[in-house]
């Protein structure tokens, strides 16, 4: 009989990509964010009066 259960080394193998996955994602957003502030700052830059 075959087990269907995964092999430790098989959940350890997907947990790592299900994190490596998380910081890609968490690593696009902070560069979106990043962008966004730097835009809204160069918005308020040129919105100030200048004198």
């Amino acid at each position: 009989m075959v087990s269907t259960t995964k092999s430790l080394q098989q959940q350890v193998r997907e947990i790592q990509k299900l994190i490596s996955d998380a910081e890609e994602t968490l690593a696009q957003a902070k560069w979106a964010l990043e962008t966004l502030v730097f835009r809204l700052a160069q918005e308020d830059d040129e919105a100030a009066p200048s004198g």
